[in-house]
């Protein structure tokens, strides 16, 4: 465990902080899809909506058996946001999951609404959904040490 020193703000002298890191952000299960739905997924539009602020990217391939691939989304917005294309399960099922995160805990607020719409190539929809969430704040080296985190710690889907 890595340990330093820091000034503590209010002029009680030094106090020994740990260096764990933390991120702040969201994890969201589009959900599992079946073999068979290949077809469809390839060259798939996945849009992330966070409240009114959105951005897209095309599943131009998806990952192996056994393998997982992540797709980043075209516009640069900050919080970073990955989707997440896993093929693992011996089932065969390709899971889709969402990733938000950024290095700035004040995105992430109580009542946020998330909003994930997977789209074929001919614009039907092949899933869609939404929560709103609500964030945990915590700081894991103690509350006068860096960093502090948010994470959404429930989900309620809409």
């Amino acid at each position: 465990m890595l340990i330093a020193a820091g000034r503590h703000g209010d002029g009680n002298g030094v106090h020994a902080c740990t260096q764990i890191g933390c991120w702040s952000g969201a994890e969201l299960e589009l959900g599992a899809f079946p073999e068979s739905d290949v077809p469809r997924l390839t060259g798939a539009r996945v849009e992330v909506c966070i409240n009114s602020t959105c951005g897209d990217a095309v599943i131009a391939m998806l990952p192996p058996p056994n393998d997982v691939k992540t797709v980043r989304l075209s516009q640069p917005i900050d919080p970073r946001i990955e989707v997440l294309l896993s093929r693992t399960d011996p089932s065969g099922l390709i899971e889709i999951e969402i990733n938000v995160v950024s290095e700035l805990p004040e995105w992430f607020e109580d009542g946020d609404v998330y909003t994930v719409t997977l789209e074929d190539t001919g614009g039907a929809r092949i899933a869609k959904r939404a929560w709103s969430v609500t964030c945990r704040t915590f700081t894991p080296n103690g509350s006068r040490c860096e960093p502090t985190c948010r994470q959404a710690s429930g989900k309620n889907e809409l």
